[in-house]
């Protein structure tokens, strides 16, 4: 977590879980690395994650807060629940420079979308989304 907040070039940040688990216990140390990356004047253009079967809604989303420069949001091959979607809703409607959403292969259940739908509709910067294989 301190070596990823004296990155201040890395804009990119790709996390692939493999389905194991271990995005789950990271992220608590993952908020730590994003607030020192921040405080030292760091900016996350992209965001991915692959491979996540779980998610520590407010952890993730404290991650998330320290990137108001977001401009791609992916979440790729993970199942997303209820406040997840949630989160990304609000991230696409509160955060101004997004302009991308990929949520490929992921599991999305019908009464969920509802709440990624919502921030489309808010995201005015958007140009790409990215919905194959989304179950």
């Amino acid at each position: 977590m301190i070596i990823f907040g004296r990155l201040k070039n890395l804009q990119t940040v790709t996390i692939d879980d493999n389905n194991q688990g271990v995005f789950m216990s990271a992220q608590k140390y993952m908020v730590k690395g994003f607030k020192y990356f921040k405080k030292n004047e760091g900016s996350i253009k992209k965001f991915v994650l692959r491979n996540v079967a779980y998610f520590q809604e407010d952890k993730f989303m404290t991650c998330l807060r320290e990137c108001p420069d977001l401009e791609s949001l992916h979440i790729q091959s993970s199942t997303l629940q209820l406040e997840t979607c949630k989160n990304i809703g609000k991230i696409l409607s509160d955060y101004k420079n997004i302009r991308e959403l990929d949520l490929s292969f992921s599991t999305v259940y019908m009464q969920y979308a509802k709440e990624i739908a919502d921030g489309l509709m808010r995201a005015k910067r958007i140009e790409v989304i990215r919905l194959r294989n989304v179950i």
